[in-house]
């Protein structure tokens, strides 16, 4: 089969070759709706039908619409992303598509051959034609999850990441790099935003965010808008019929959809929260776990509504239950601890797992008590079911994970258990589902079979797929008021886009991005971290002890931001609330509790600071000491006083393949007792190794990396790790920063401004250039003339496989050869050659090949603190002759200061260059001479040339050409410090060096 055959009748086959099954029925039709009117604005499918097919269905589409001679004329998205605002499906959609890279890198048969022969015209590496990535936000400095403006790629993630994301504020984004992101995720993306009924107010958001986006196309840059698709089962938007008979006769589909689901209604006579409704629970569930006959659950989940109500019952089934693993699952929680926590429970409750004798279903029965965190999406597959009364699209998520894949032996045990004054006539409306329970209870009540069970009258109706029809609410006005309410987002005024658009800084009065995300009365969320060697009080060396080991996502719990200020503050959280993924705010606390000093990390120890209770933001990602509790193995438990278990270590290495070695005597004191069985002799032991290393560090602060090693190794007593990592050939040292956020030099306070670091594999450079550090932090010298043309090279072929029309690819060309000419003046040139005037007779840098370059050098370099040479650049753009023959002089300009994510709308308030300075500059094509205009009227011109370009562009596509540009920048920069690097054009291309360079993931 040729390139040029591929098309829609090949679907099944290429769904076939990555999944070994044919695509249901409906997944066909859904195929040919994309094909031939594009994608519908919802999609109505129920649980377990494969609502995840519709990644496969883009993926094909975008292989199909690829033809590199006419990259203008393709109209799928090369960004898919997959949102549900439940962290722990995260998981499950990441594995689909990663089964879908891997279908497609291994070429596993002619169709998926040629899809990679497609994708990898706008792919970076020809192995990995399609990429997968998972945002879970809380680490500013992540690795790029794009590393090119074209690649295909599927991400998956939540509202709050994707969102802030769009919306330029990204929760766990660098400032810098904030309009990256949003320039690459509101364009060329599909958006695929699962269970839409939990996230209306983002639906209203991503809808305007592309009717903005349209609104502001041009001729310049044609329109590339998000588009955005709602998947429910609970639809209330209009969607196209898929389903038909033919999926109701599906060997497969068939069964799911026909599964019998008879559930009994148990009214408690108390109120929900008593002891009575906790033992009720609990006394149900012993009951249906015991089974009936020969039948025996082997999987049973018990789903509530709050945390604090989950714990008490997960609690009580433990003391009464004895032959079978009892597991807490909730969403907030810390992904390294969950996946530990579950290692050897998930394949016994996962569905199409194997049910037959000699398979898992011999093994302990399994009861998983939960949240709401397992209603949607989850790949989960119960034999029985307790569950307190919801919202009817709540309840049928939850029966959507019970026989799943219709394949119980007999019919499931489900339970529906209500509380008195969640139902009766005098229920007060819930704080989170108003009063959808109350209705939903009733409606159930009135369509129930009713029968005698000696005196009792015994409710009980059927939620399977099929028998659910006959009784679910047809008219939109009655399902309303039995589903949760959907809270909707304010107007996306433009002046709230102008105000987001603006990163450096942001502006102090604009909208809380919370809003348009999960509606006018919720809150953000920011990412808790603990650390052991952290401890009270509070110290600015938490910064020195912090940068050594990076906070990482999998460490890190999600917790709204007013939860996270009470906890701060020794206050109680609201049981009622306390569950939510992205809780409604309380009423704002007015103590005027300062509360317990945290660590706001922002990806260095410059920029990172200690921080109060009251001034906690949606975003920050808050490092506390391990002794503050909070935490506990399940997840977040702010009355918790234990100490939290640091997850540093294994963070480091899971997410960013690196161990971490922090020379901590706190650290070494856990490590020691954890290798060892702990008793009174193994605990004076380990306080004894701590004592040794406390005493050896003074002495190690100004040793030689290989003096540090010597002297570690000649330590007793340290653990397997320790001595692993200290006797590696491939470890190194790891100093902390120069100077910390309050400009003092680090200390050696209880020891931590070193660390001793070992990759657990060959990872490349993360050069991301959002400030001078790739400047002055390198491995190899490079020259200016060199990465200019280097970087205005790739930049233009971004633009052509972007689609873009010729003068605005010859526009974004130039703005990347000119972007770093402001390293050619005189004062950056010298402080890049470390500060000798005589070495900087030699030709200006783009790269000083120093690990360091010490502050002395920039005092003698006569460059104060905070400069940018971007403004310098500004200079010379102005003055080089190719600026008047481009198509858009202020585009160049624009894209020329925005390259490192400043000028948005500002620098930062230091005057250099001088105004009146002249310096001259040759990047490869002649020397030009430039003259600096003074701050006061750089800022006035930049202001007005700001508004032209963002009203002629719109701010999501001025975005979309500062990434292709800063994006060929941080892959060229990358390129040039690999071990056989270009440093010329006659060299390799970048191209010819691209399988090399690997996503750090």
């Amino acid at each position: 089969m040729s390139i040029e055959t591929l098309q829609l009748s090949a679907f099944p086959r290429f769904f076939e070759e990555v999944h070994q099954v044919r695509p249901f029925p409906w997944q066909l039709r859904l195929a040919e709706r994309v094909f031939h009117d594009g994608w519908p604005r919802a999609l109505d499918v129920p649980t377990g039908a494969g609502k995840t097919s519709a990644i496969d269905v883009a993926v094909f589409h975008l292989a199909c619409q690829m033809d590199p001679a006419s990259p203008a004329n393709r109209r799928a998205a090369c960004r898919i992303l997959f949102v549900v605002d439940r962290r722990i499906v995260v998981d499950d959609v990441t594995r689909h598509a990663e089964q879908i890279a891997a279908a497609v890198e291994e070429r596993r048969g002619p169709l998926t051959r040629l899809v990679a022969e497609r994708l990898q015209a706008l792919a970076e590496s020809e192995r990995r034609p399609l990429e997968v990535v998972r945002l879970r936000g809380g680490a500013p400095k992540e690795p790029d999850w794009v590393r090119t403006p074209t690649q295909p790629i599927v991400v998956v993630s939540t509202v709050d990441q994707v969102g802030s994301r769009l919306l330029f504020r990204g929760y766990g984004v660098s400032p810098s790099m904030r309009p990256v992101h949003a320039g690459l995720l509101g364009s060329d993306s599909l958006l695929l935003l699962d269970e839409a009924h939990l996230s209306q107010p983002f639906v209203t958001t991503a809808q305007a965010i592309s009717d903005h986006q349209r609104a502001s196309a041009s001729n310049a840059l044609p329109a590339a808008p998000l588009q955005a698709v709602t998947l429910s089962a609970t639809q209330l938007e209009p969607s196209p019929e898929l389903l038909t008979a033919a999926d109701r006769e599906h060997p497969i589909l068939g069964p799911r959809l026909s599964a019998t689901k008879v559930t009994r209604l148990d009214l408690l006579s108390c109120k929900s929260d008593s002891s009575e409704h906790i033992d009720g629970i609990v006394e149900r569930t012993c009951v249906l776990a015991a089974g009936e006959g020969t039948y025996e659950p082997r999987a049973m989940a018990i789903i509530l509504n709050r945390v604090q109500r989950a714990r008490r019952v997960f609690e009580g089934l433990q003391k009464m239950i004895t032959g079978a693993d009892i597991v807490l699952l909730i969403g907030r929680s810390r992904p390294l601890a969950r996946n530990r926590a579950l290692a050897d429970v998930l394949p016994r409750i996962k569905a199409k797992r194997d049910r037959t004798v000699g398979g898992v279903s011999l093994e302990r029965p399994v009861i998983v008590v939960a949240t709401q965190c397992v209603e949607v999406g989850a790949d989960l597959d119960f034999d029985a079911l307790v569950t307190e009364i919801a919202p009817l699209d709540s309840l049928r998520q939850r029966f959507g994970r019970l026989d799943r894949m219709g394949k119980c032996s007999a019919a499931a045990r489900t339970l529906i258990i209500a509380a008195a004054d969640q139902v009766g006539a005098r229920s007060k409306p819930d704080p989170v589902y108003g009063t959808a329970i109350a209705a939903t209870w009733n409606w159930l009540v009135d369509h129930a079979s009713k029968r005698k069970a000696g005196k009792t009258k015994v409710l009980e109706i059927d939620f399977g797929v099929e028998a659910s029809t006959a009784w679910l609410p047809t008219e939109p006005a009655t399902l309303s008021s039995l589903v949760a309410p959907r809270a909707d987002a304010p107007m996306m005024h433009p002046a709230f886009v102008d105000g987001w658009s603006r990163t450096s800084p942001s502006p102090t009065n604009e909208a809380d991005v919370a809003l348009f995300l999960h509606g006018p009365e919720s809150t953000g969320e920011v990412q808790i971290i603990w650390r052991d060697d952290l401890e009270r009080p509070a110290r600015a060396s938490w910064t020195e002890k912090v940068a050594v080991c990076p906070p990482s996502t999998w460490e890190a719990v999600p917790v709204p931001v007013w939860e996270a200020r009470r906890w701060l503050q020794g206050l109680e959280g609201d049981p009622q609330l306390d569950d939510l993924e992205v809780s409604p705010a309380p009423e704002v606390e007015r103590s005027g509790r300062r509360g317990y000093q945290v660590l706001r990390w922002k990806g260095t120890a410059q920029e990172s600071k200690l921080i109060y209770a009251t001034d906690v933001r949606p975003g920050d990602v808050l490092v506390a000491p391990a002794g503050d509790g909070g935490c506990d193995m399940w997840g977040w438990n702010p009355a918790s006083r234990e100490v939290v278990e640091d997850l540093g270590y294994e963070a480091n290495r899971e997410h960013r393949r690196v161990e971490v070695l922090r020379l901590s005597p706190r650290l070494l004191e856990r490590d020691v007792l954890r290798d060892t069985p702990v008793d009174e002799q193994a605990q004076l032991k380990a306080r004894a190794a701590a004592r040794r290393l406390k005493d050896c560090l003074p002495g190690l602060l100004d040793a030689t990396e290989a003096e540090v090693m010597v002297r570690l190794r000649e330590l007793p007593d340290l653990p397997p790790k320790w001595r692993r990592l200290l006797d590696s050939d491939t470890a190194r040292l790891l100093r902390a920063e120069e100077t910390t956020s309050d400009g003092r030099a680090p200390s050696l306070e209880s020891g931590l401004p070193l660390a001793v670091v070992l990759r657990v594999e060959r990872l490349i450079n993360d050069a991301t250039t959002e400030d001078d550090e790739g400047s002055r932090r390198s491995f190899r010298a490079i020259r200016l003339s060199d990465h200019s043309q280097g970087v205005s090279s790739l930049a233009r072929s971004f633009a052509e496989k972007c689609g873009l029309p010729p003068s605005l690819i010859d526009d974004v060309a130039l703005a990347a050869f000119l972007h770093d000419a402001g390293k050619a003046h005189p004062a950056f040139k010298m402080w890049l050659y470390g500060g000798d005037e005589l070495a900087a007779t030699g030709p200006a840098l783009a790269k000083s090949g120093r690990r360091y370059l010490p502050q002395r050098a920039r005092r003698l370099a006569g460059l104060p603190q905070g400069a940018r040479h971007e403004v310098a650049s500004l200079a010379f753009a102005e003055a080089h002759p190719k600026l008047q023959e481009s198509n858009d002089p202020a585009l160049v300009l624009w894209l020329v200061g925005t390259h490192h994510g400043w000028g948005r709308p500002f620098f930062p308030g230091v005057d250099w260059p001088n105004g009146g300075d002249v310096f001259s500059a040759d990047i490869g094509d002649g020397v030009v001479k430039a003259t600096a205009r003074p701050l006061s009227e750089l800022t006035a011109r930049w202001l007005a040339l700001r508004d032209d370009v963002v009203h002629r562009y719109g701010p999501w596509g001025l975005a979309r050409l500062e990434a292709i540009l800063r994006l060929a920048d941080h892959r060229r920069s990358q390129l040039e410090q690999e071990p056989e690097a270009v440093t010329g054009n006659g060299g390799r291309s970048v191209q010819g060096k691209k399988d090399s360079l690997e996503q750090d993931s």
